[in-house]
């Protein structure tokens, strides 16, 4: 049997797509700009989903992958959700002229590799809307180091 395509099974994809094709994207945009900021890639273990554990503190970047709302009707049978999910690129803040300029190319890249998720896998099961967010400080309630995020916003209808 099949299983329904749900909300578990989306994070799992774009979880699962990020890791295979964001640090590839980064590379790409490391080489088209070509003017010595280099973006430090992100280790596979360094995705953390709707909850942030204690060991994301050992890794920079990490990107975390959330749920901000979740909405849905029925009618009959038919189940539609529609999801908000966030999608996250987080860095130590090292303060240095560069930091603002590496965000806006993070943010680059996961909206690349997330519109191109929708063109491979999710365009058979509805729209796509990707927006940005603007970069915030963090600060960690574990960790006195600053971080700095920036990330996109994407909405789905999932139909069951």
């Amino acid at each position: 049997m099949t299983a329904k395509y749900d909300v578990e099974i989306f994070l799992d994809e774009i979880e699962s797509h990020l890791k295979s094709y964001l640090n590839t994207k980064l590379a790409e945009i490391d080489s088209e700009k070509d003017d010595g900021i280099t973006l430090d890639t992100i280790n596979s273990n360094a995705y953390v989903v709707q909850s942030m554990g204690e060991n994301v503190v050992n890794y920079d970047p990490f990107v975390f992958i959330g749920i901000s709302s979740l909405s849905g009707n029925a009618s009959g049978p038919v189940v539609a959700q529609e999801v908000t999910a966030e999608i996250d690129v987080i860095m130590f803040d090292k303060q240095d002229k560069n930091s603002i300029t590496k965000l806006w190319r993070y943010q680059r890249a996961l909206t690349e590799v997330v519109n191109d998720y929708y063109f491979r896998i999710l365009r058979t099961r509805g729209k796509l809307v990707v927006t940005g967010l603007t970069p915030v400080s963090l600060t960690a309630m574990n960790d006195d180091r600053p971080y700095k995020a920036i990330g996109i916003e994407i909405q789905t209808d999932i139909i069951n």
